[in-house]
Formats: C-alpha cells, sequence, structure tokens
C-alpha cells in the first residue's frame, strides 16, 4: 500500500447521508482529479436503514471501480464501506456509530 499524506473520510448516515456520499462518487469531474493525486485516500461509510439507497450507492461505486481500472489508478486510493443496518430507534442508531470502530 502506498504513503499517503491526506485521508478524507466522509460518513453518511441514513438516506440522505447515503445519497451524499452517492453523488460525491458519481461527480467524477471533482472527485477523479482527488484520485490522481499523490497521497490522498478515501474512505467512504454510508449506514442506512433503507436497502435500495445502499444498493443504489454500491452500484455507483463499481462503476467507479471500472473506471479506476480503465485509467490505471490504484484503487487503495479510495475505499467505500456500506451497510443496511435496522435499527428499532433512532436512539439506537446513535449509539451504534458512537460504537463503529
Amino acid at each position: 500500500m502506498a504513503d499517503y499524506s491526506s485521508a478524507i473520510q466522509i460518513v453518511g448516515l441514513g438516506g440522505t447521508g447515503t445519497n451524499v456520499i452517492e453523488a460525491f462518487i458519481r461527480n467524477r469531474a471533482a472527485l477523479m482529479p482527488l484520485l490522481q493525486k499523490e497521497g490522498i485516500r478515501i474512505s467512504l461509510l454510508a449506514i442506512d436503514v433503507a436497502d435500495h439507497d445502499i444498493i443504489s450507492l454500491e452500484s455507483a461505486y463499481k462503476n467507479l471501480v471500472e473506471e479506476l481500472k480503465s485509467k490505471r489508478i490504484s484503487l487503495d486510493k479510495i475505499q467505500l464501506v456500506a451497510k443496511s443496518v435496522k435499527f428499532p430507534t433512532p436512539e439506537t442508531m446513535f449509539e451504534f456509530i458512537k460504537n463503529y470502530p
């Protein structure tokens, strides 16, 4: 793995947060210049109760990975963790996030 001097970390909670991360991934005009720079790594975490939002995000990420391969950009420059988790109350979601590693 390469050395990274700058790490961008974006956490998206719920449908809106998941959609923001998806919009970030789909905005190639802003994202590709970041990924082409040396020393930059992007980590994305999305947690939502809606499976369809997570599936859409994962699809957008898969398309991004294919584009990165075609442009010979290292795949370790960006990482996505997307989870669909069911919570009985908003409070339990925030407790889960607080304890998420």
